[in-house]
């Protein structure tokens, strides 16, 4: 009856130190989740301070802009001709390698 004692107790040990090393780590889960989380506001919020500079000549719209759906596919074709264009004066360049 005694060993069926200490056995009891060793297995209750176990079960807490089981229990203390989850909480553990569900401790840390949680602090790191928080501080990611902190991080990624604070870095978005900078982020929002300092908006990108605007390219020389040209000034970014203050509001989105919408784009009527008849214009849609007239704009994407224009964005691939010149995009094509930039492509070809890239390849005629000759290589200075």
């Amino acid at each position: 009856m005694h060993s069926d004692g200490k056995l009891r107790s060793e297995s209750w040990n176990k079960r807490r130190r089981l229990l203390n090393v989850v909480a553990r780590l569900i401790a840390w889960s949680i602090v790191t989740f928080f501080f990611a989380s902190g991080w990624m506001v604070t870095h978005a919020a900078e982020a929002q301070k300092n908006p990108p500079q605007a390219t020389e000549g040209k000034e970014a719209p203050s509001a989105p802009l919408a784009i009527p759906p008849s214009e849609i596919v007239p704009r994407g074709e224009q964005t691939l001709r010149a995009l094509q264009e930039i492509r070809f004066q890239i390849a005629a360049e000759p290589m200075s390698h």
